[in-house]
């Protein structure tokens, strides 16, 4: 098989940790330890902005299908809200206290899935941004199964 590179995206000044295709088609966002969510045009394969600033690496971006927002998991734990419809920054998701690694949606559920360094994965309301309360019940290492469309994940609450 053969690689060829076909465009360079340049730009950051250190390293990128994760990247996610806009929900608009030829947009890429970036995100790393320039403390900041970039947006890039595969179009034209240049720098379009900086979204937001952040106050921590970013370690995952997520753009849930049908919700005009995007997730930025940081370094500090926090996950940062932007609102497409708004054009701004929505008030941070709370839970974690170790960085954010992963962040996925099952959105036949209409649920957001944030996987920390804690070994844990909160889930969160797509519709209200509230996390859904820890289930008391039952031991803290498999607490509920989700279902999606292609595999099934074992949640740690």
């Amino acid at each position: 098989m053969l690689v060829e590179k076909t465009a360079e995206l340049t730009g950051h000044g250190n390293p990128i940790f994760t990247l996610e295709l806009s929900q608009k088609p030829g947009i890429l966002f970036t995100g790393g330890n320039d403390k900041g969510l970039v947006e890039w045009s595969l179009k034209n394969n240049a720098f379009i902005k900086v979204m937001f600033a952040v106050a921590a690496s970013i370690y995952a971006i997520h753009g849930p299908v049908n919700f005009p927002l995007l997730f930025t998991g940081l370094r500090s734990g926090d996950v940062l809200v932007f609102d497409f419809l708004k054009q701004q920054l929505l008030a941070p998701l709370k839970h974690h206290q170790k960085p954010i690694f992963d962040i996925k949606s099952v959105n036949h559920k209409q649920e957001l899935l944030v996987a920390s360094e804690d070994g844990t994965v909160s889930i969160w309301s797509l519709n209200t941004l509230e996390v859904y309360p820890k289930m008391k019940n039952r031991l803290p290492l498999v607490v509920e199964t989700i279902k999606s469309t292609f595999t099934t994940w074992r949640i740690i609450h």
